[in-house]
């Protein structure tokens, strides 16, 4: 599969997708994501904290962080999750 197909695919998934590295920090999101979260643009987004700029409480920021230092990776998450605008999804 060639690397456009790949990005193809990327920005028309209907889920929201976002990478972070070993600090927490975005480093790739999709548009679906973008949109959902409430950004202007991936840019925006990426560099942002996930537990401390989306998490809204220490409850679920405390089972990512243990799911995550337990399995090494994280493949979904349930709950409510910020928006920027501070609303909740």
């Amino acid at each position: 599969m060639k690397e456009t197909d790949l990005k193809r695919i990327f920005d028309s998934m209907t889920e929201a997708y976002y990478r972070v590295n070993t600090g927490g920090s975005i480093v790739e999101v999709n548009p679906r994501a973008v949109s959902m979260f409430g950004y202007d643009s991936m840019d925006e987004m990426k560099g942002l904290r996930l537990t401390r700029d989306f998490f809204p409480n220490e409850a679920m920021r405390r089972e990512f962080l243990e799911s995550l230092s337990n399995d090494g990776t994280i493949t979904s998450i349930t709950g409510m999750l910020r928006r920027k605008d501070g609303s909740l999804i």
